[in-house]
Formats: structure tokens, C-alpha cells, sequence
């Protein structure tokens, strides 16, 4: 993915950063020369963009697999839903909806679709009656927005009853299996703090880690960036009989049995394909009360270099 000709920053102007001069010989020319082990490279960041980009940029939560681009960047805004309007061979609107169906068949698909179609009818009639333009990207981003809210909404309207029956202190595991409680803290300089403890049947800490990494994530990407860490650290002493403990409801449903096309999702994918290198692994949610050594490993990590 080419950094200045093809859009890959979802909340930039154009997607993309904005154009420079003459470039100095040597300077990055693909988005995966920006990063490296799965983090930005923070220097190389420094001396090509301004900070008001490093700030959009850093906002993007890496995979840890499928690197090769930043594929989970391309929302439909990006590629206009993969829609050829030169293929287009439909009398009506009614019959080219209809051949759509076979092709897309994701609900976020077409929430997106319709919130955009009904964004070009308000469009037309501002223009008709009011004589406003609008620029066509307000459009896409404002439909994003919508289908967004309408998203959250929805999440925050679920009962709770599952977190009411959630321990609020930390249990033992069952013999021959780990513990691994993870958690984030957002610290300073749009920095994220990530800390985990592996602890054994009689309690005994196996394990402890914290480190920090540059961003500014949304809660739920945080948390999913420190459960992946966690777990990494884990399979590399050698634990494969595991119990992945967080605070966060919405990442411990996730990793049992859902899925989504964000960069949250493709996170929680990482730590998916991780656990299949476990012998057994489950995934369980704590109150904030019962988490508290990964909260504070978190928090240290303020302490120390990224």
C-alpha cells in the first residue's frame, strides 16, 4: 500500500496524509515500511510526518498477523463498497439492489449501503431547495457515522446480566491449568499501557509482564492489544493449558464467538489464532476488582521505554 497515493488513514482528508515536495531520497514509499514487529516505527514516523498525522496514524491498532498491508483499514469508505459502475447492466435501480444480493451478504454491507443512499437523497434535496453543495466524502463519512452510533447503540442497550454474574475476585485455576489475567491503562503522550500476570493452581506467579506501545486506542482495542501481549508472553515460557482472564465484557464475549471488520476485530482474530497453538485455552471475564495486578503491571509500564 503506497503511503501517499493510496488511502489508508481512515480519519485524514483523502485518507492519506498530505502530499510533500520533493521527497528525500531514501524515504519510505509503503505503509509496511512504517512498521516493524507489529508496532509503528515511532522515529521514521518523527521525520516524515507532522504530529497532527502521527496522531491519526498511531490511532490504527496493527495486527500481528496477515502484515503484509493494512488490508483492515479499507472500510467501504476506502473502496466504495467494491462496486464497478461500469458493470452495471440493470433497466432499474430495483433490479440492480437485486444483483447485488448474491455478492454481498454482510449486514454491515448494506446498513452502510442504505445509510449512504439515504445520505445522496438529503444531498440532492439540499442542493434542489437550498442550492448547498455538499462534498461527496462529507456523504461516506456521515453514513459511516450513522451505521456507527446505530452500532453502538445497539451494544449499549444489551443487558448487562452476564457482567452482574461476573466474579469480582480472582479464582484459582483448576489443576495442571494458568491463569493469565491481562489489562490496559491509557497513560501520557498518547500511550498505552499494557500488563499481565500468569499465576498457577496454589496462585504462584509464573509470569509477569508490562510494556507500553505508542497510540491513541479506543478502551476495547486497548484491552485487546494487552489479552494479545498476554498471551504471547504466555506461549513463549512454554504455558499451553491456559485460562485468558480480562475486565472488558465486550472483548471476553468476542473472543468466545464473535467477529468484526475493525481493527478491534482483527485484534481479537490475532489472539484467536494464537490460542490455537494451546493444548486448551478458555476465556473468562472478572470485575475490574479481581484484575487488579494486571491493572497495576499496566500502569507501571509508565515507568519504562516503550
Amino acid at each position: 500500500m503506497h503511503i501517499w497515493q493510496d488511502g489508508w488513514i481512515p480519519t485524514m482528508p483523502r485518507f492519506r496524509p498530505l502530499p510533500r515536495g520533493v521527497m528525500k531520497k531514501g524515504m519510505p514509499t509503503y505503509v509496511s515500511e512504517l512498521i516493524e514487529k507489529g508496532r509503528w516505527k515511532e522515529e521514521v514516523l518523527r521525520n516524515i510526518f507532522s504530529m497532527w498525522e502521527i496522531e491519526e496514524i498511531t490511532k490504527i491498532p496493527l495486527p500481528a498477523f496477515a502484515k503484509s498491508d493494512l488490508a483492515f483499514c479499507k472500510r467501504w469508505l476506502l473502496h466504495s463498497k467494491k462496486l464497478d459502475s461500469k458493470k452495471v447492466r440493470q433497466n432499474s435501480f430495483k433490479e440492480w439492489c437485486y444483483s447485488l444480493i448474491s455478492n454481498f451478504r454482510l449486514d454491515e454491507w448494506w446498513n452502510i449501503f442504505w445509510s449512504i443512499l439515504w445520505g445522496i437523497w438529503l444531498q440532492r434535496n439540499a442542493w434542489v431547495f437550498e442550492r448547498k453543495k455538499r462534498d461527496a466524502m462529507d456523504v461516506i463519512k456521515k453514513a459511516i457515522g450513522v451505521v456507527g452510533e446505530y452500532i453502538q447503540a445497539n451494544e449499549e442497550a444489551k443487558p448487562s446480566y452476564n457482567d452482574n454474574r461476573s466474579p469480582s475476585k480472582w479464582h484459582t485455576p483448576g489443576v495442571g491449568y494458568y491463569k493469565v489475567n491481562a489489562d490496559a491503562a491509557m497513560l501520557e503522550k498518547k500511550r498505552v499501557g499494557m500488563g499481565a500476570v500468569m499465576r498457577d493452581r496454589e496462585g504462584d506467579v509464573m509470569a509477569s509482564t508490562c510494556k507500553q506501545v505508542l497510540g491513541e486506542y479506543d478502551v476495547e482495542v486497548a484491552e485487546a492489544l494487552a489479552a494479545r501481549h498476554a498471551l504471547q508472553v504466555a506461549l513463549e515460557i512454554g504455558l499451553t493449558k491456559i485460562i485468558l482472564e480480562v475486565d472488558n465484557l465486550k472483548l471476553c464475549q468476542y473472543l468466545k464467538d464473535k467477529k468484526e471488520p475493525t481493527g478491534f476485530g482483527k485484534i481479537v482474530q490475532d489472539i484467536k489464532v494464537l490460542a490455537s497453538q494451546c493444548t486448551d485455552i478458555s476465556f473468562s471475564h472478572v470485575k475490574r476488582e479481581g484484575n487488579k495486578v494486571a491493572h497495576h503491571l499496566a500502569k507501571l509500564s509508565g515507568n519504562f521505554g516503550g
